[in-house]
């Protein structure tokens, strides 16, 4: 092995996504920069994730699979993924994703000149997966002020899935499985409130599949309304249930826009989606 490996420990939770091992472990292995070690926690899958799973283990001593043997829940299955990770930073990848090749080098470098900095992250690019083609790239604000400024009206200011950050930050404050879908905003809007500090690189350096059973698919109203009531609770908001309801009516209808194919349903989730959040949707496409 000719690359250079960094203290980093990726950490990702599987539960069925067998099939798509293969593709997320070789992106990793083959970035411009290697981590030190890959940790799968497969949540007692019931499709052929373990025997994948070993059978890459076999080949790389990079990754280090850990099998559940019943589904204890995506928070709980990273929380134990958290346990093993020896590196410096941890990497956070859904296993029905890949990385771009240089994601791990830009993320690591910004974070070794600039120990101030507790975590990082980046935009993503969402595809099809049947056809490969992308759907559309996140727009997430690059500055520690305006990703702190999302999190205190209980909106996400950092992606989940294309964060790097210390290692000692996270097993500090860990994931709680009560608040899965909404698991990411609890565990950053808790570490931005006690003052840790995150940026964004701007580029797209993660592709997030979308596929029937992949979570970007299926927005949850819990995934809304949890926010709303983490964020009264730490930053001393008064956000109402008017708010979450149509702030997810909103989002549901522009996922819905984005993601279908027919162009009349496309027209049709826009115009409702519009009519929730004039000017949020109008500034977003102006981005796009």
């Amino acid at each position: 092995m000719n690359r250079q490996q960094a203290n980093i420990s990726v950490v990702s939770a599987n539960y069925n996504n067998g099939k798509y091992l293969r593709q997320f472990i070789d992106s990793l292995m083959n970035s411009s920069l290697l981590p030190r070690e890959i940790i799968v926690v497969d949540d007692g899958s019931k499709d052929d994730s373990v025997r994948i799973l070993t059978e890459i283990a076999g080949e790389t001593e990079i990754l280090k699979p850990v099998f559940l043997n019943k589904n204890q829940g995506f928070a709980n299955a990273l929380n134990a993924g958290l346990k093993m990770a020896s590196g410096d930073y941890i990497l956070r990848l859904d296993p029905d994703d890949f990385v771009h090749e240089d994601r791990i080098r830009l993320q690591y470098e910004l974070l070794e000149r600039n120990r101030e900095l507790d975590v990082v992250g980046s935009n993503a690019a969402y595809f099809d997966s049947d056809t490969g083609k992308i759907i559309f790239k996140t727009n997430f604000p690059a500055t520690y002020e305006e990703i702190k400024k999302r999190y205190h009206t209980a909106m996400h200011g950092v992606l989940h899935g294309t964060v790097m950050g210390k290692t000692a930050l996270f097993q500090k404050y860990g994931y709680q499985q009560e608040y899965v879908p909404a698991e990411d905003y609890a565990i950053f809007a808790r570490m931005i409130a006690d003052g840790a500090v995150m940026q964004n690189l701007t580029a797209s350096l993660t592709f997030v599949r979308i596929h029937a059973g992949s979570v970007s698919n299926d927005l949850k109203y819990k995934a809304i309304r949890e926010p709303y009531a983490i964020c009264n609770e730490l930053f001393h908001t008064s956000y109402g249930p008017l708010r979450s309801k149509l702030t997810y009516y909103h989002l549901k209808f522009y996922r819905r826009f984005l993601f279908q194919k027919n162009l009349l349903k496309r027209m049709w989730y826009l115009f409702l989606a519009i009519s929730l959040n004039p000017a949020k949707l109008v500034a977003r496409i102006k981005r796009q």
